[in-house]
């Protein structure tokens, strides 16, 4: 049985590279044998990448082959082509950015494949262009589940006729795959290059949105290293935000040599103390074991509602830096068990309809063409406003782009004017 899993998997996000990774597990644990083909932008090898991706325009002739189409997980639902700026497609006609979730599942209809969402969220920002584009969407989606409540109400709206499954993120089965306290030789391996062996480790992301938290972040540190614990400086994410140096100036805060692989990194951060940061996918792999959460608070809107009333998380906000006493186990949120047992009714669901796909003969891929043209054809459509609106929302992103890149450079001569006025 194989089954095509689409997302973002060509970039450096820790939640994205991660998403397969687990997937392949827990379908294995649901069905042994079950393959997974992962299907990105961008082409990538396992030679140099963590697994092999093949490029969406590669799906025509691979279609027939597959028993299940799977888009997710992560916030994949979205029409905004500067989401993630300097990121498309290799192939420019690859319709962007509906090339990895509408493409895939429109495409699977045409051959008579089977497809699902695999916990996704959902943009709120859609242009009304796209409206006939997402209402057939719902409509053909065999299986569609998110993982929140807002993203449930926009599917349903696109299609009222539909059920809409709503599942925890996929992630909240870590702890079914790693084991607090036994580690692996990877991460033996990398506890002993960076002096972890033995002794409690706070995590602290050192990503450029906790600037404005910057004084509670240094308390924190000063209670962690007054325990006897070891602060670790380690990047949540490879490619954008994300520099190590933040914490160096710090007496006794390490930081990470490398960024580890993704399995290795959700491995460290089941074994920390505590830890620090924005991420959503830090806080999701920290709270499936219990372990104590310091982030911002977010927007009410935003996806990280996921993190709604979990026991374990603190907000940098209130400025409570209290520690709880490093133990070998934390004890989970009450919740984490059930939405497990929630996400294994998930996989044995996809299986099932894989099994189903399976049986169909005739898989003629069929309209690739059209299908493809859909989107640009119903964007030339919109209204001069609209056009207008979308060009603003470019230069925007593209200058906070920009701006991000620019901070690590901008610190640095920051920190040698200081040096030489010393």
């Amino acid at each position: 049985m194989k089954i095509g899993l689409f997302g973002t998997f060509d970039i450096g996000n820790f939640g994205d590279v991660l998403f397969p990774l687990v997937a392949q597990a827990m379908l294995q644990r649901a069905r042994p044998g079950t393959q997974l083909e992962l299907y990105s932008y961008r082409p990538k090898s396992s030679a140099n990448w963590y697994y092999d991706v093949l490029p969406i325009q590669s799906l025509p002739e691979r279609l027939g082959s597959l028993d299940l189409v799977l888009v997710g997980g992560g916030h994949l639902l979205h029409g905004n082509r500067y989401m993630a700026a300097g990121y498309g497609p290799t192939d420019p006609s690859i319709p962007h950015p509906f090339g990895f979730w509408w493409l895939p599942v429109m495409a699977a209809a045409m051959a008579r494949v089977p497809s699902a969402l695999h916990g996704v969220s959902i943009d709120p920002g859609f242009p009304g262009w796209c409206e006939p584009m997402l209402k057939a969407f719902a409509e053909t989606v065999d299986y569609p589940s998110v993982r929140d409540t807002a993203s449930q109400a926009r599917l349903s709206g696109w299609a009222p006729s539909r059920d809409v499954t709503m599942i925890p993120d996929s992630i909240f089965s870590i702890s079914r795959l790693i084991e607090r306290g036994k580690l692996s030789p990877q991460c033996a391996a990398y506890f002993s290059e960076h002096g972890l062996h033995e002794k409690p480790y706070l995590i602290v992301q050192p990503s450029a949105a906790l600037r404005a938290y910057m004084p509670f972040m240094d308390r924190l540190i000063d209670l962690a290293l007054a325990r006897g614990w070891a602060v670790l400086e380690l990047p949540i994410f490879a490619e954008a935000h994300n520099r190590v140096g933040v914490f160096a100036s710090r007496p006794g805060v390490i930081s990470a040599t490398h960024w580890p692989e993704p399995m290795l990194l959700a491995e460290i951060i089941a074994n920390s103390a505590a830890v620090a940061g924005i991420s959503l996918h830090l806080s999701i792999v920290a709270s499936t074991y219990g372990i104590p959460v310091f982030r911002p608070r977010y927007a009410r809107g935003s996806k990280y509602i996921l993190l709604d009333g979990l026991s374990n998380i603190s907000f940098m906000d209130d400025g409570s830096a209290d520690l709880r006493d490093a133990a070998n186990a934390y004890t989970p949120d009450r919740r984490i068990g059930q939405w497990q047992a929630s996400l294994d009714q998930h996989y044995d669901r996809l299986i099932a309809l894989a099994m189903e796909g399976s049986q169909r003969i005739e898989r003629h891929v069929r309209g690739w063409d059209m299908l493809r043209d859909i989107p640009d054809s119903f964007r030339q459509r919109r209204a001069f406003g609209e056009r207008l609106a979308d060009v603003k929302l470019h230069a925007r992103r593209s200058r906070h782009f920009l701006m991000a890149q620019a901070m690590p450079a901008m610190r640095w001569v920051r920190s040698a004017i200081r040096s030489r006025k010393r």
